[in-house]
This record gives structure tokens, sequence and C-alpha cells, in this order.
């Protein structure tokens, strides 16, 4: 059993780490599962080629069967979306440059 002395430390510990972890975080939402996702989103007809196509020409590229250079790159995760569209824009622009 815990005294009060160890529970007040270890409430102590927790404030200090909360100040630190999660800064920018404002609120945590739970994910559906992928599952009810693809229900409530099904994957268009277009989508489903583009994926497909994409992954062959990875797997080209992999392979040596194709010139190009593979380059992946992105953010481990999104936090900030405007700043993510404005990164995804870049991106596209320097894949048409480079394409």
């Amino acid at each position: 059993m815990s005294s009060p002395a160890h529970k007040r430390q270890k409430l102590q510990r927790m404030s200090f780490a909360q100040k630190v972890d999660d800064v920018r975080i404002d609120d945590i939402s739970p994910l559906i599962s992928p599952a009810l996702l693809l229900e409530e989103l099904p994957i268009t007809e277009t989508v489903s080629d583009m994926v497909r196509n994409s992954r062959k020409a990875v797997e080209n590229i992999i392979k040596g069967k194709d010139y190009r250079m593979l380059v992946v790159v992105g953010p481990c995760s999104i936090h900030d979306t405007k700043a993510c569209k404005e990164y995804a824009l870049k991106l596209r622009q320097l894949a048409q440059k480079h394409a």
C-alpha cells in the first residue's frame, strides 16, 4: 500500500513529465479500426489503380527495371495540417520537375 507521501511524489513526477511530453498535442481521439474505416470510406477504382500502379513502379525501380531514383520522404506524423499541405505541394512540384 502506498503512503500519502509516496502518492504525492508519484503525482509530482507525473506533473513534471506532462510539462515536457506531448506539448504540441491539443487533443487525443481514438482511431477506428482499419476494417471500419474501409467500410465508411471505401476505396474508389481510381485510387485503387493509382496504388497498384505506384507499387508496381516502386517495385520496378527497386529491381532495376526502371532508371528512376526512388526517394521516400515525409513526416512521421502530422500535427499541423496546413504545413503538411504546403510540404506536399512542394514535393509535388519537385516530383514534376524531376520526373
